[in-house]
């Protein structure tokens, strides 16, 4: 068994990859979010009290990078795992309340899953994966706490989220120059993050989103099965 050097990952594979068992893979791509968003009640003075107005945050598109590999296990099951970086901004819907129209924002997540391929010609071949995801939340917005007001942050309750991921793609081999991809990738996540003041500490409660969904397109190259 040789392992060889990261590959460019995507959606179409190929034919000389099934005679190695472990097909590495380096891919880059953009990311789309889908859905998900931080709805944070920021409470302002009024007359009696106070009240809160509704402020959101949401996600915007993106690029990622990753290096991934495949390693055959049965027939035409494999084991897909990886290690992606996406790059990315979190939006807010009132930038006067923030200090940030824009915050960088950067997931760098680990992937474990099954893949299975199906033939289609001599040289293309379909592959569906699914497995799960640990994101590291990091990036501007995750690095410092994100100001909604002069004494108030918000900010994560953990940097590491679980997620889920599923894709499929296609594999077309290049004969002797390895194989080109081709994958849509469906990620689901959700953040749950609590408020923190400078005056009287830490607000009771925490702030859940809605789950965040990211749709991944992304294209790689595969080297060559060794001979």
């Amino acid at each position: 068994m040789r392992v060889l050097v990261p590959v460019l990952a995507a959606a179409i594979s190929a034919a000389p990859l099934a005679s190695q068992r472990v097909e590495p893979i380096l891919y880059f791509g953009v990311r789309l979010p889908v859905g998900g968003e931080l709805v944070v009640p920021v409470p302002i003075p009024a007359v009696t009290g106070f009240r809160s107005i509704p402020r959101t945050f949401s996600e915007a598109h993106g690029t990622v990078v990753g290096v991934s590999a495949r390693v055959q296990l049965l027939g035409a099951l494999g084991l897909k795992t990886g290690v992606a970086v996406t790059m990315a901004e979190r939006i807010s819907d009132a930038p006067g309340f923030t200090v940030c129209r824009k915050c960088a924002t950067t997931l760098v997540s680990g992937l474990l899953g099954l893949a299975v391929r199906h033939p289609v010609t001599a040289r293309l071949r379909v592959e569906a994966a699914v497995g799960a995801e640990l994101i590291h939340l990091g990036g501007e917005v995750y690095a410092e706490p994100l100001d909604v007001l002069a004494v108030a942050d918000i900010v994560p309750t953990r940097r590491f989220v679980g997620g889920t991921n599923a894709s499929l793609g296609s594999v077309l081999s290049l004969r002797r120059a390895g194989a080109i991809r081709f994958d849509a990738q469906w990620r689901r996540y959700h953040i749950t993050s609590r408020w923190t003041d400078q005056t009287y500490g830490a607000i009771a409660g925490t702030i859940e989103s809605s789950p965040y969904t990211d749709l991944l397109l992304t294209i790689g190259w595969s080297p060559p099965a060794p001979e």
